[in-house]
């Protein structure tokens, strides 16, 4: 099962945002790699936790109205 498009665009704002503070700090510091620490696991949290089961979630395929 392939994450949905909101998983994919929220991830591109995650990396950019550590790439815009690789740039600003300009080496490889620990605020940087504190920062590629947090975007891995919000994005491995994000990808296992469904969204059908919360309110308000995607509907499943199966559920057309």
């Amino acid at each position: 099962m392939w994450p949905t498009r909101k998983w994919w665009a929220s991830t591109v704002v995650g990396v950019t945002g550590v790439v815009v503070l690789g740039i600003n700090a300009g080496e490889w510091t620990s605020e940087v790699t504190i920062a590629v620490v947090t975007i891995v696991s919000q994005r491995i949290i994000a990808f296992l936790v469904p969204n059908n089961e919360e309110p308000g979630g995607v509907p499943g395929r199966g559920r057309r109205f």
